[in-house]
């Protein structure tokens, strides 16, 4: 049977969704290394990937993969059947992970004293240049992208790392703003995280829907999982020109 035919038969616990959702953005961030020739060079020095020639051999080779039911990843019902877990992270990037270190603080955007956790690549891992910004949904917070593993696999693969409590959430929980979009642009802007790849599950939509059409210019790529309030930016999505260079789409098609 098909792996997502699976899914109603499990019980859908808020650490079993989250589990899934760090799956798929690590799993979209790593295998986007391929798409980007100057970000994958630079990673290729420290975690020891193949060279250009080989790079794109094994980018043919991940498109021409197939699901389940023999289709390939061209086919936009790819995904409907596509094993995840048959993908590993390369054991390079698991031992990098084991020594990045992850620091907490807090920073006042608009009124809100927020708090966030941050990590940036070891020392024997060189920089891709690149930030990933973490955002969380209603049952989570900042720690849940620790505890899951994900902050320490992606500053191991040579990103820095920003996941936020948002206000009322987490550590930020006294917080409250109006202007969500302005709030998210004043929190990037502080934290110097220029053009980040912003991943947006479930709430986190209140703050990224609105971000995203009025500010598109100031993400390099946008993962959304889920998010809600997705309707109120609907009339703008069509004049939205993102075109993010970290992404699933991006990578396969």
């Amino acid at each position: 049977m098909a792996p997502s035919l699976l899914l109603t038969k499990m019980p859908m616990t808020p650490l079993r969704v989250m589990g899934m959702v760090v799956g798929v953005a690590v799993i979209c961030l790593f295998l986007s290394a391929f798409r980007v020739p100057s970000k994958s060079l630079k990673l290729g020095t420290s975690l020891d990937q193949p060279p250009a020639a080989a790079a794109v051999a094994a980018a043919a080779a991940l498109r021409a993969k197939r699901d389940t039911s023999g289709r390939t990843m061209a086919d936009p019902s790819f995904w409907h059947t596509f094993d995840f877990q048959s993908e590993s992270i390369p054991p390079a990037v698991v031992d990098a992970a084991s020594k990045v270190t992850v620091i907490t603080n807090n920073i006042n955007i608009m009124g809100a004293n927020t708090f966030y956790r941050e990590a940036k690549p070891p020392a024997e891992v060189e920089p891709s240049g690149e930030v990933v910004v973490l955002l969380h949904g209603a049952a989570f917070k900042s720690a849940n992208w620790v505890e899951l593993n994900t902050v320490n696999l992606l500053a191991g693969m040579g990103h820095r790392v920003i996941a936020v409590d948002l206000p009322g959430y987490g550590e930020s929980k006294q917080a409250t703003v109006e202007d969500k979009a302005g709030y998210l642009l004043s929190l990037l802007t502080h934290l110097d995280a220029n053009k980040p790849i912003l991943v947006s599950p479930s709430m986190s939509g209140r703050f990224s829907i609105p971000f995203i059409t009025q500010n598109p210019e100031s993400l390099s790529g946008y993962v959304p999982v889920a998010p809600i309030d997705t309707k109120k930016g609907k009339a703008k999505y069509r004049e939205l020109q993102v075109r993010p260079h970290l992404s699933m789409l991006d990578f396969f098609f």
